[in-house]
């Protein structure tokens, strides 16, 4: 899990990653990346396979998850228009999924229908028979995971 706040910003530890080769998966929330920016300066080695969701509209947020180009995988179709990425990959014979998440710092009426539909999405995503691990960066700093425990502002609540 690498949150970037700009991959083109951080390519030198991207690379230094990605060059250890002790990494068969990466994600990676707030790419900030564009279409315009193509996957070989992400992966200048070609050793990945990149999938990734820029966002489209206003700068910042992005997600992406690299794999090994051994690594056979499959991208889980999401519809809908939020920063989620989801792929099911095949290691030692073993199906996983793996979801990468990024819900931006708002807090405004509309973003709790936004975490709600989140909720929800990942809700469904996590509804299959093999091992659903779930990384990203929600923007809830005042939840205490220790206790379970949230503020009562109507988003981090949700969570």
């Amino acid at each position: 899990m690498f949150n970037a706040r700009s991959v083109c910003a951080n390519l030198c530890d991207l690379h230094y990653l990605l060059d250890s080769g002790e990494y068969d998966a990466i994600m990676i929330t707030e790419t900030w990346l564009k279409p315009a920016i193509p996957d070989g300066l992400i992966d200048p080695c070609r050793g990945y396979n990149i999938i990734r969701r820029d966002r489209l509209g206003s700068t910042g947020g992005g997600v992406c998850i690299l794999l090994r180009k051994s690594v056979h995988f499959s991208e889980v179709s999401i519809s809908d228009n939020v920063e989620i990425l989801a792929v099911d990959v095949c290691i030692s014979q073993l199906k996983h999924r793996l979801i990468v998440v990024y819900r931006p710092p708002r807090s405004e009426p509309t973003d709790k229908l936004y975490a709600a539909k989140l909720i929800n999405i990942l809700s469904s995503l996590s509804l299959v028979t093999w091992p659903v691990f779930i990384g990203g960066d929600f923007n809830c700093p005042g939840i205490s995971w220790d206790l379970f425990k949230a503020p009562a502002d109507n988003i981090q609540d949700l969570f």
